[in-house]
């Protein structure tokens, strides 16, 4: 299966594969990254934490940034 993807993008093996494993790297974390957030929800007052860290972040995303 590995030599049909290569041919039919001419691409090598090894970038085929290089190319399958880094996305499955990618899936594994956003996955990982799913359950943590899942998990800081149901703990009583860390996901408000969260939503509070967040708007205080908010206000600091335009600083030093020119308008158009």
């Amino acid at each position: 299966m590995v030599k049909q993807l290569a041919e039919g993008t001419g691409m090598s093996i090894s970038e085929v594969v290089s190319r399958a494993l880094e996305e499955y790297r990618r899936k594994h974390f956003l996955y990982g990254l799913a359950d943590d957030f899942a998990a800081l929800r149901v703990r009583d007052g860390d996901w408000e934490d969260e939503i509070e860290e967040r708007r205080a972040w908010d206000g600091v995303l335009g600083d030093d940034i020119e308008s158009e």
